[in-house]
């Protein structure tokens, strides 16, 4: 037994306990949970290499250790067919794992990696509510690792989600001189495309102008591309899928364009982008 075993971030459980001791604390932060027992050889010689990595972090990860004669019902629910075997717990969920015995500095990288997962987690969500603190945060990670494009990606999102499509189109534009651009940074890139035309009092006065002129496509492809940079997705799609069927080698092929990048800008699930896709489908083909 070592010292570590005393620190208040190393927890001998049950299976009473393990609810609250591992499944619960992982809301708060990483819990990595040991399979072990007293007759397994491999579960000694790995005990102090993940001590000291776990106690390397000084609180801000908790072990949870299972002897598997102790609380049978938690490694039957792991189906823990060896040990030692160490799952790592964030948020309820198991995230990832690991068997066998491993050195204590590759034991902390790994863990160093999922604190990092949790961060980005936790710093896209903020993109969504918080977007402008969601830059600051996305710059601290970029910091250590300014070279990640998923940083990067993440940081140009903020960025236009926070008004600043400038600074957003740049950092896609220097990622798109790799010659490829990931799905994501895609999506960005859509985003700010849609952007570029959000203009209040232009939108009031396109459709204004509309009414005037019910048949002019090429105004109503500028009146749907204003309203897709307003927000208002299913007023835009139809408005310029009704270009297209009017005109499909004309100007419909730049409404077909831009009906593309303003799905791209939506998450993939989106229920309006399936449905206009299917539309969109059915006047292709």
């Amino acid at each position: 037994m070592t010292d570590a075993e005393n620190t208040s971030w190393i927890i001998d459980t049950t299976d009473e306990n393990f609810q609250t001791d591992a499944i619960e604390a992982s809301n708060d932060c990483l819990v990595l949970v040991d399979f072990w027992a007293s007759w397994c050889q491999p579960c000694r010689m790995l005990t102090p290499n993940l001590e000291q990595a776990v106690g390397r972090f000084e609180g801000t990860v908790r072990l949870v250790k299972v002897n598997t004669e102790v609380a049978p019902e938690t490694a039957q629910q792991y189906q823990v067919a060896n040990i030692p075997t160490v799952y790592a717990l964030l948020d309820g969920q198991t995230v990832d794992y690991f068997q066998g015995v491993i050195e204590t500095d590759e034991i902390e990288n790994w863990i160093k990696q999922l604190l990092r997962h949790r961060e980005l987690l936790a710093v896209d969500a903020m993109t969504e509510s918080d977007p402008q603190a969601a830059v600051l945060r996305w710059n601290a990670l970029l910091s250590d690792d300014p070279d990640n494009p998923v940083l990067q990606i993440g940081k140009a999102r903020s960025l236009s989600l926070a008004g600043d499509n400038t600074a957003a189109a740049g950092i896609i534009e220097s990622l798109e001189e790799r010659g490829f651009l990931e799905p994501e940074a895609e999506k960005v890139k859509a985003m700010i495309s849609l952007a570029s035309n959000n203009d209040t009092n232009q939108l009031d006065r396109l459709r204004t102008r509309l009414a005037e002129s019910p048949n002019d496509l090429k105004l109503k492809l500028d009146f749907a591309e204003a309203l897709a940079a307003a927000g208002n997705y299913e007023e835009a799609f139809q408005t310029a899928l009704d270009v297209y069927s009017a005109d499909k080698a004309g100007i419909g092929a730049h409404a077909h364009k831009f009906l593309l990048t303003a799905f791209k800008a939506l998450p993939d699930d989106d229920d309006l982008v399936h449905q206009y896709r299917r539309k969109l489908a059915m006047l292709m083909y």
